[in-house]
């Protein structure tokens, strides 16, 4: 499985669980994620998510913005995240 890591699928996947939860009203994203992964945690920082160590894990908390405020875009990762997102939002509403 490791070949087929920083492909975009990930990217896509949170994409589209992050637009199921603004459709359904839901705020705040909580991912757990081991301490090691520091890519997931960066990446989910970069998106305004906030974390807590929690026995032995990190808790991420990854707000869910209505689409009239931005995400935030100030790294070569959350601007990923945001083409992704507008390509996602393309392909399934429009």
């Amino acid at each position: 499985m490791d070949r087929y890591q920083r492909k975009g699928l990930g990217t896509i996947l949170v994409a589209l669980l992050y637009l199921l939860a603004r459709d359904l009203g839901v705020r705040t994203l909580r991912g757990t994620i081991l301490p090691e992964n520091r890519f997931l945690i960066d990446w989910l920082h970069s998106l305004g998510g906030t974390t807590e160590y929690h026995e032995g894990a990190i808790l991420v908390d990854v707000p869910v913005r209505d689409p009239a405020e931005p995400i935030p875009d100030g790294s070569p990762l959350a601007r990923k995240f945001k083409e992704t997102l507008e390509l996602v939002v393309g392909a399934l509403y429009e």
